[in-house]
């Protein structure tokens, strides 16, 4: 019998064709109608720029609905980036001071790793020695009885 390692996105639940996400797919669906609409309908454009128009603004933006930004659909990521500039969060450069924070934060992790380190192979160590120390007591006992 062959064995066959399936990969872990072989079958995703709600997706099509295992690549789209069915949300994303209704969202492309429905900002190309809108956007078509608006492009043929309304725009006072001859027919080739109507054309360019489509070309320039409505397929890049409906295969960038299709595909997603970031793991998220088109609408979510509009939605958190709104969310976050009403948040009132700034994000700017580090001062001089942050950069120091940081690097005492990451000082302080990389001592806790290294004690971690250190104590997991002292215990090792003493777990071996004692290992030993059975396996002598052990050899000791057989060549008393063999004497």
């Amino acid at each position: 019998m062959k064995n066959c390692i399936i990969p872990s996105n072989f079958a995703q639940e709600g997706t099509i064709g295992g690549f789209l996400k069915v949300r994303n797919v209704i969202e492309s669906g429905v900002i190309g109608i809108f956007m078509a609409i608006l492009i043929f309908k309304v725009l006072p454009l001859p027919a080739q720029g109507k054309i360019y128009m489509g070309i320039l603004i409505l397929l890049p933006l409906v295969v960038l609905a299709l595909i997603g930004i970031n793991g998220l659909s088109l609408s979510s990521f509009i939605i958190d980036v709104i969310s976050s500039k009403q948040a009132g969060r700034v994000f700017k450069a580090p001062t001089p001071k942050d950069r120091i924070y940081r690097e005492q934060v990451l000082q302080r992790k990389k001592y806790q790793k290294i004690k971690q380190f250190k104590k997991n192979e002292r215990k090792r160590k003493s777990i071996e020695q004692k290992d030993r120390k059975r396996s002598e007591k052990g050899n000791r006992k057989k060549t008393k009885r063999d004497s």
